[in-house]
């Protein structure tokens, strides 16, 4: 994962940046997924090789300035340190990286109870906001359909989470249809 400062660009420029980062790398061996834009970085989902990793960041200063460039990988985490990251991501606007954070925590949710439940909801309201990031605002709304239905019967709180503040964001987007970045609160208990 790359984040490159984003000076200039909206989401709905994600496709155009996709395609100009490619360019700009097209004599590198790599693979770049996707690009999404948030308010501070532009995100490239990518696979390079350790060793070009300088290289292939320089190709694409014409598009920004490296801020990070983190590899991805599976990782023992704790559940605690799990939740930590995501709202740390999610508030940041890395929505892709707080979506696999909570996948964790989702997993060591029981089935069929309203905990996991409620983190699928944080999980689809992050995958909404990486569409969002996308330029794909119908396909977010969507999304946050979907986020919803998961957090209606929801507690107030959940993970330290205040889950009310964050259904009436969710709600609030797809009665507006128009999605955008927000901040995940603490509760102020934990459970």
């Amino acid at each position: 994962m790359v984040h490159l400062a984003n000076s200039e660009h909206a989401p709905q420029d994600a496709k155009a940046i996709l395609a100009e980062s490619r360019k700009l790398t097209s004599g590198m061996e790599r693979v770049i997924r996707d690009v999404r834009v948030a308010g501070q970085h532009v995100e490239l989902d990518i696979s390079v090789d350790g060793a070009e990793i300088d290289a292939f960041v320089e190709c694409l200063r014409p598009v920004g300035r490296r801020l990070r460039a983190r590899h991805i990988a599976e990782s023992d985490t704790t559940r605690d340190d799990a939740v930590l990251a995501g709202v740390e991501y999610f508030n940041t606007e890395r929505f892709w990286e707080s979506h696999e954070s909570f996948e964790g925590v989702w997993l060591s949710c029981r089935r069929g109870t309203t905990e996991r439940d409620t983190v699928q909801g944080i999980i689809l309201a992050a995958a909404a906001l990486v569409h969002h990031q996308k330029g794909e605002d119908d396909i977010a709304v969507s999304i946050l359909g979907r986020a919803s239905e998961k957090l209606h019967g929801a507690p107030a709180e959940c993970c330290g989470i205040d889950i009310g503040a964050v259904r009436a964001k969710v709600e609030s987007m797809i009665a507006s249809g128009a999605p955008k970045p927000f901040m995940i609160r603490p509760s102020t208990g934990r459970s």
